[in-house]
């Protein structure tokens, strides 16, 4: 990706990746202006990682092996990561740690995280053949209206973890009596069971097909391939960021389901490498995705997170060059949840 960038320092194997993971949003401010800025802590993020790697330099000639620093952005629904995974970034990796800030005021690792399908749904009507009438005309915006009260009723029927996400796409502008021949929707269904996903994004693709039937319309579904799969959680992993918490005097907290779904394209790398997503929040969480994290982003609590966060990823990626069996661990451990298709790794309870 023309954005992404390498950095690597040491020699050798262990082979440990560290991201620096950033993606801004374009927000609506002050009422009317549209800014892009950092409405996710992504500016965190990345610095965390950075600094991280400046302290693991400071003490390089006491440890074997090498770090690189990936910095993997479009993570906002781009697949970033999908596409560095696609051109073998990560084939020489051992494991891979990254940090992302969260709206629970905690000290965690994701286990809780969703897989998500993007999808756009465009519906096209025909003009009335017959001068003066509209008995043989079909408009979009009624298959459109009629998709959207599926999805309403839809939403009453899924799982707490699974959400249909839906936002319309611009129709050019024109006078209010000419009948638009299309009418767009993006869609993303998202849910941390993938096999349940499957079945809601059927649903949600038969219901666009049911309305274009019954509105006159046709209708085109468009799937992007980069769909994001869920954290596999590496339990070995996830021991070193617990020590390395504790041991900067931080209490750690298993993750649980989350009120605030998210999904991240490190899912699609922790299916290949072993991946530890580190979460941490400020007091009183984060409101990402508001304008609110905006400026949460720049407080002193979220410098401090920003601290700690790079702290916890530069300890354990030491402990893991320091002792090379913890990596075989891992990748044993991921071995074993491929073997057996990842069926029975989503756990939020305590060991």
């Amino acid at each position: 990706m023309d954005t992404a960038f390498l950095g690597k320092i040491g020699k050798g194997e262990p082979k440990i990746a560290l991201f620096a993971e950033y993606d801004a949003l374009s927000m609506t401010v002050d009422g009317n202006k549209t800014v892009v800025a950092h409405a996710c802590g992504h500016n965190l993020n990345s610095a965390a990682a950075i600094g991280a790697a400046i302290g693991i330099r400071k003490v390089l000639p006491q440890l074997q092996g090498s770090i690189m620093i990936l910095g993997t952005p479009a993570e906002e629904g781009g697949g970033g990561k999908i596409a560095l995974l696609e051109a073998g970034a990560f084939k020489d990796v051992d494991a891979v740690l990254t940090l992302h800030g969260d709206q629970r005021d905690w000290y965690t690792v994701a286990r809780s995280c969703t897989a998500s399908k993007f999808f756009n749904v465009t519906f096209t009507g025909k003009r009335a053949t017959t001068k003066g009438s509209t008995i043989d005309s079909s408009n979009p915006l009624d298959a459109l209206s009629l998709f959207l009260s599926s999805l309403s009723i839809l939403d009453n029927h899924l799982t707490l973890d699974t959400l249909i996400q839906r936002r319309l796409t611009p129709v050019p502008p024109m006078a209010l009596n000419v009948l638009p021949l299309t009418s767009s929707i993006d869609v993303q269904v998202r849910s941390g069971d993938e096999e349940y996903l499957e079945k809601v994004v059927t649903r949600v693709k038969n219901a666009a097909n049911g309305t274009a039937s019954a509105t006159g319309a046709t209708v085109l579904i468009g799937e992007n391939k980069r769909g994001y799969q869920r954290i596999i959680q590496n339990k070995t992993l996830e021991r070193i960021v617990k020590k390395n918490v504790e041991e900067i005097g931080r209490k750690f907290t298993y993750d649980k389901p989350s009120p605030f779904p998210f999904g991240t394209d490190a899912g699609n790398v922790s299916h290949n490498v072993p991946l530890a997503q580190i979460l941490i929040g400020i007091p009183g969480g984060f409101n990402f995705h508001t304008t609110a994290a905006i400026e949460q982003s720049i407080t002193d609590s979220a410098h401090n997170m920003m601290i700690d966060g790079a702290k916890i990823l530069a300890g354990t990626a030491i402990d893991l060059m320091n002792e090379p069996s913890l990596v075989q661990r891992a990748k044993n451990e991921l071995k074993r949840y491929k073997s057996n298709n990842f069926k029975g790794t989503v756990t939020w309870h305590e060991e």
